[in-house]
């Protein structure tokens, strides 16, 4: 029945975060997990056969004693496309469903995670906002380039007086 003037109706959650406060667990808003149309599934298929040849031929160590990522390697990630990986078709990318981007990732992180963190950072800090907010006269400036590896996307975030603290900011 109802209780002090709600419906039952009324009283359900609106979220899954909702529901957990209110002690329910909406199964129905956690399943069926997003699923990958078939071109992304092949994408991502060739893309981490590729990534794991290329795990075998990146000397880690190396990477991580010299702080830096070859050349040579940033060249193939050029041509395995992963940096144009959620950029859209239309601007050279891959246009990845944000579940696609996160197997990519996922795969991604076998070979080494300064790697990883290169790719990731220059799509999601470093061209997201351009993706979002750009317009169209921007994003056929940048995006090809950006999709191509050619320039890669980067975030400036630490300045005098704020630290790595993204909100304090002033520039």
């Amino acid at each position: 029945g109802a209780t002090m003037g709600h419906s039952k109706a009324e009283n359900q959650p609106a979220s899954f975060t909702k529901g957990i406060f209110l002690g329910t667990i909406l199964n129905d808003l956690l399943h069926p997990f997003p699923k990958l149309n078939p071109e992304e599934q092949e994408v991502l298929r060739m893309t981490g056969e590729a990534l794991t040849r290329l795990s075998k031929e990146v000397n880690v160590q190396e990477i991580e004693e010299s702080k830096k990522i070859p050349l040579d390697v940033l060249q193939k990630l050029r041509e395995l496309g992963l940096f144009g990986a959620i950029i859209p078709e239309k601007y050279g990318g891959f246009g990845l469903s944000n579940t696609g981007y996160v197997q990519l990732v996922s795969d991604l992180t076998r070979v080494e995670f300064s790697i990883t963190v290169t790719v990731m950072a220059h799509q999601s800090i470093g061209l997201k906002g351009l993706l979002m907010f750009g317009n169209e006269e921007q994003k056929m400036r940048f995006l090809p380039k950006l999709a191509s590896g050619e320039m890669i996307a980067a975030f400036a975030l630490t300045e005098p007086g704020a630290g790595s603290d993204a909100g304090s900011i002033q520039t």
